[in-house]
């Protein structure tokens, strides 16, 4: 097996910045179940890293990648390459995959669309949710956190490899110009429940502390629905409420 250069080092640790994973058309995944999805998923990996005191037989490492895509690394560099305090000791690097070209229309299914997230975390427990109901794709407006986020890839346990995720340049058409009846997630909507959405709706999730944008509620005013509760909460968790709406879309 032979030892990742200087030079990949330098690259594969540039991709912890947004610019680079963008300049490069690369990202990283940790751990050995975030490896195995993406050998699963077929998606192109250009390099498995392991730490050299986790090595495991040839047998176990040639599952993962061809011998001329595995490289060793030493234990401090590891460990300063990776994004976690405690590391697994195996990473790869993907590429990114080339998405259809986005247009005005919302690919074919149900799905969220995401206005403004922020949270890394969140997003990418949103795509485990839309993978777990079954849902087709998730939408996202410019603004909302990179997909390929280090933590939003952790939170999506997988779900980055099976879920489409696409970002509207032109947001406005995105909600206005489609073949789909969209819902806007809304404090002040009605109550969602067992038949409100149907086959082919999307829901609009909005901002963690904004919500989604007043053009957004302009054109959704007569689409909102909201989750009743009965304490005294202000209310629900951006990923949460995509839990919830998720269950009664499927």
């Amino acid at each position: 097996m032979e030892a990742l250069s200087k030079a990949k080092l330098k690259l594969f640790s540039s991709l912890r910045a947004r610019k680079f994973r963008q300049r490069h058309g690369l990202f990283m995944v940790e751990g050995w179940k975030m490896v195995s999805e993406a050998q699963k998923a077929d998606w192109s990996v250009e390099a498995v890293v392991i730490r050299d005191d986790v090595l495991t037989s040839n047998e176990s490492l040639h599952k993962l990648v061809s011998e001329e895509r595995l490289f060793s690394l030493d234990a401090i560099s590891f460990n300063k390459l990776s994004a976690l305090e405690s590391p697994e000791g195996v990473l790869a690097v993907v590429t990114m995959p080339s998405p259809p070209e986005q247009n005005i229309s919302l690919p074919q299914g149900q799905g969220f669309m995401l206005e403004h997230i922020q949270d890394p975390g969140n997003l990418g427990t949103l795509l485990r949710i839309a993978d777990w109901f079954g849902l087709s794709g998730v939408v996202c407006s410019p603004g909302t956190v990179d997909v390929f986020n280090p933590k939003t890839l952790r939170a999506s346990m997988g779900a980055i490899f099976r879920v489409p995720v696409f970002y509207a340049e032109d947001w406005d058409s995105a909600l206005k110009n489609n073949q789909h009846r969209i819902w806007l997630a809304d404090m002040e909507g009605n109550p969602a429940g067992p038949g409100v959405f149907q086959k082919g709706d999307w829901v609009l999730l909005g901002n963690e502390a904004n919500g989604v944008s007043e053009s957004a509620r302009a054109l959704l005013a007569d689409r909102r629905v909201t989750i009743p509760g009965r304490g005294e909460a202000e209310s629900l968790n951006v990923a949460v409420a995509g839990g919830v709406l998720g269950y009664l879309m499927a």
